[in-house]
């Protein structure tokens, strides 16, 4: 229930909901139980914001070419991360996924404490 509540904050302030929805992911199921859950959270997220972007006009031609170049890169890139992960042993490939979800919610942290403090100094 925190980490629906965090992922509803962090969607909705930064489109980063990400996060607290991996982190309950794989602290409360086996690995393979959290991948799959994973990829229908996000596919259902997913299909959400692209029917509600259609319905309301938000998509355009250059939208849907810029999904295309991105999603033959998400492709090549989940390609490289399952075969990294197929030579990793679980403990180890855990610990770099805590370490770069850590290093992703600093960064988040950080760029939100500066536009923060950079709104304030300049209006």
């Amino acid at each position: 229930m925190v980490a629906s509540f965090l992922a509803g904050i962090l969607g909705g302030w930064l489109s980063a909901a990400g996060p607290p929805v991996i982190l309950y992911g794989y602290a409360t199921m086996p690995a393979a139980s959290a991948q799959r859950f994973l990829i229908r959270t996000f596919l259902l997220s997913v299909l959400i914001k692209m029917f509600t972007y259609t319905y309301t006009g938000l998509w355009h031609v250059e939208i849907f070419a810029w999904a295309f170049v991105c999603f033959i890169f998400i492709l090549i890139s989940t390609g490289i991360g399952h075969r990294i992960a197929l030579h990793l042993p679980s403990d180890r490939l855990s610990r770099i996924a805590w370490m770069v979800f850590t290093v992703m919610g600093l960064m988040l942290f950080i760029r939100t404490l500066l536009q923060v403090s950079l709104s304030r100094f300049f209006s």
